[in-house]
């Protein structure tokens, strides 16, 4: 498969459609590939900081249902010590949020689908190599059509 692109994002996880949604008012031609078919069930919780959640909630992906973390306890029975960190106390809405994992990834796949990137999915990156000082080109295997 041969594409024109200007950044070439590998990984199709929060990170990565995130930064294509970041780069969606950019002159780029971003292309997003994943190699996971669209759509997860997966239920595993995951942990988002307080300064993730601003960023999601500006890109408009931030999954409905997330629990706050108003409190943080860290202690170990016998040793010596222990931290107790409270949103209040901080000032903060929230000291981070659980979010299912597939929320999470839902609310990017629906946000992302707004934007003009490229989306691959399911697509492998076999090697990167340098053509040139400032040019790259990955070569793919993609089922995608």
């Amino acid at each position: 498969m041969s594409l024109e692109t200007d950044i070439a994002i590998l990984g199709g996880g929060p990170v990565g459609a995130g930064l294509a949604l970041a780069l969606r008012e950019s002159s780029h031609r971003v292309t997003l590939l994943e190699s996971r078919e669209a759509g997860t069930t997966d239920a595993r919780p995951i942990a988002v900081s307080q300064g993730s959640r601003e960023l999601l909630t500006r890109l408009g992906a931030w999954p409905a249902g997330a629990t706050p973390i108003q409190e943080i306890h860290v202690s170990q029975r016998g040793g010596f010590g222990r931290v107790h960190i409270s949103a209040r106390e901080l000032q903060l809405p929230a000291l981070g949020y659980i979010a299912e994992y597939a929320a999470l990834a839902g609310a990017l796949e629906h946000a992302a689908a707004s934007t003009p990137a490229r989306h691959l999915h399911p697509a492998h990156a076999l090697g990167v190599h340098r053509d040139g000082a400032d040019r790259k080109s990955t070569r793919l295997n993609s089922s995608h059509r």
